[in-house]
C-alpha cells in the first residue's frame, strides 16, 4: 500500500497546508480550522492523515479542555481511518487517543470503588453531613464518567470493526453491524457521524480494492477469477441487480465473466497494458524492419560475353 503520510491530499486548502508546514501545527488556536477541515473530509469522504494526526496531537497537548465536540471529532477521525483500513492510518490515530479510550476494566474497577465507599459510609452513619457531601461528589464523578464511558464504548466498537476488516473477516464485519444484538448501536454510531450513509459504500470500495490488490500483486496473469457468491458475501450485496451495478461501476478492473456468470474476473490492468504495449511495440518493430529492408547480393551470374567489351576497352586505354 502507498504511504499516506507522504501524500499531499488534493483537496487540502492552502490554510491547512500552511499549518502543517509551519510551527502553527503546535498552536492550539488552529484547532477550529482543523475541525472544520475534518468536516469537509467526512462530507467528501477523503482522509488527510497528516491533518488529522495534527488535530489529535493538539487535543493531546490540551487534554484539560476535553469536550463532547472534541470526542465527536475523534470518533469521526477513527471512522475515516476505518474507511481505508488497508493502510496504517487507523493505527496511527489510535496512538494519539487518550489513555482511557480502549480500557476494558475501567467500569468494573469504578463499580468496586463505589461499592467500597458505600460500605464504609454505612459503618459511619453518625457523620450524616459528611456522607451527604461524599454522595454528591460520587454523583458528579459518575456524571463525568458517563461521558467517558460513552466515548470509550464508541472507540471500542470502532476498534472491533477494524479488527474484523484488518483480518479480512468481512462476513463477520457485516454480521456485526447488520444482524448482531448490538447492530442498532453500531448503526447509530455510524449514522450519527459526519460520514453517515456514505460509510457502507466506501467500505465496500475499500474491500474491493484490497481483494484486487491481493489478486494482482506480483501476478503475471492478465486476469484472475473469484466466485461471484464469495464476492457477494464479502461485499454484503446479495441482490443480483445491485451486485451487477456495483461491479459495472468498477470496470474495467472487475467484470462478470460472460462465459460463466457465476465467476467474476479481476483484470490486472498493469499486465493488460504491458501486454498491449508489448504487442504494439512488436508490431512497430516489424513495420520498421519492413521499411528498412536492405538488399544484399549473394550470387551473380555473369557471362563472358558481357565482359568482352570491358576487357577490349581496357586494352585501348
Amino acid at each position: 500500500m502507498e504511504n499516506s503520510l507522504t501524500i499531499k491530499v488534493k483537496q487540502r486548502p492552502n490554510l491547512i497546508n500552511e499549518i502543517l508546514n509551519t510551527l502553527k501545527r503546535y498552536d492550539a488556536n488552529v484547532i477550529r480550522d482543523l475541525e472544520e477541515y475534518l468536516k469537509q473530509q467526512c462530507v467528501e469522504s477523503f482522509n488527510d492523515v497528516q491533518a488529522n494526526l495534527c488535530l489529535l496531537k493538539l487535543y493531546e497537548l490540551s487534554s484539560e479542555d476535553i469536550t463532547e465536540e472534541r470526542e465527536n471529532s475523534t470518533i469521526n477521525i477513527l471512522l475515516l481511518g476505518l474507511l481505508e483500513f488497508y493502510n496504517v492510518d487507523f493505527e496511527l490515530y489510535l496512538h494519539l487517543l487518550p489513555s482511557y479510550s480502549l480500557s476494558k476494566n475501567k467500569k468494573s474497577s469504578n463499580e468496586e470503588s463505589n461499592k467500597d465507599n458505600k460500605d464504609n459510609s454505612d459503618d459511619d452513619r453518625a457523620s450524616g453531613s459528611e456522607h451527604k457531601n461524599k454522595s454528591e461528589e460520587e454523583l458528579s464523578d459518575d456524571e463525568e464518567y458517563m461521558n467517558v464511558e460513552s466515548f470509550q464504548d464508541s472507540v471500542n466498537k470502532i476498534f472491533k470493526l477494524y479488527e474484523y476488516l484488518n483480518s479480512c473477516n468481512f462476513t463477520k464485519f457485516w454480521s456485526v453491524i447488520k444482524n448482531s444484538k448490538e447492530a442498532d448501536s453500531y448503526q447509530d454510531l455510524i449514522l450519527n457521524s459526519l460520514i453517515g450513509e456514505n460509510f457502507e459504500k466506501k467500505i465496500k470500495y475499500s474491500i474491493l480494492k484490497l481483494i484486487y490488490l491481493a489478486f494482482t500483486n506480483n501476478n503475471e496473469k492478465i486476469s484472475s477469477r473469484i466466485s461471484k457468491n464469495l464476492l457477494k458475501n464479502y461485499l454484503n450485496l446479495y441482490d443480483d441487480v445491485f451486485f451487477q451495478k456495483f461491479i459495472s461501476e468498477n470496470e474495467p478492473y472487475w467484470k462478470i465473466d460472460k462465459k460463466d456468470p457465476e465467476v467474476v474476473l479481476i483484470n490486472n490492468l498493469n499486465n493488460l497494458i504491458n501486454d498491449k504495449d508489448n504487442k504494439e511495440s512488436n508490431n512497430e518493430e516489424k513495420k520498421e524492419n519492413s521499411e528498412n529492408v536492405s538488399i544484399t547480393i549473394t550470387n551473380e551470374n555473369i557471362k563472358i560475353e558481357q565482359l568482352s567489351r570491358i576487357i577490349r576497352n581496357s586494352f585501348v586505354v
